[in-house]
């Protein structure tokens, strides 16, 4: 969805750039033109699979639908931490910050095989 997302801004906004009246000539400039299509795609233009704008649908998302990010140290450690090695233990379990978590559940899983973990 990242890619699609990063497709529409190339096509739709950055295509047309050069086939302004007065293109912008500064990045001041640029990131005006840019807002002024951001909320214009997202206020006007009807997505293919709702049919409305994507402002109106994500008027809809209620309050218990929010998920709440962790806090920005959390953030920065999920960026920076590599994954780790663990081995599936004849219990189908790993150990790793001191638990042990069952991934009988994950397709495909063998003992003894090596699987990578990350914090999530």
């Amino acid at each position: 969805q990242v890619e699609k997302g990063n497709d529409i801004v190339e096509r739709s906004f950055e295509g047309r750039l050069r086939f302004m009246a007065r293109p912008p000539t500064s990045l001041e400039e640029i990131n005006s033109a840019g807002w002024q299509w951001m909320r214009w795609f997202n206020g006007q233009k009807k997505h293919s699979r709702t049919g409305q704008p994507r402002y109106a649908v994500w008027l809809r998302i209620t309050a218990e639908q929010l998920v709440v990010a962790p806090d920005a140290q959390v953030m920065r450690e999920l960026a920076i931490h590599a994954a780790e090695s663990r081995k599936v233990s004849p219990q189908l379990t790993i150990s790793y910050q001191g638990k042990t978590f069952s991934v009988r559940d994950i397709p495909d899983v063998l003992v003894g095989e090596t699987i990578s973990v990350t914090r999530n």
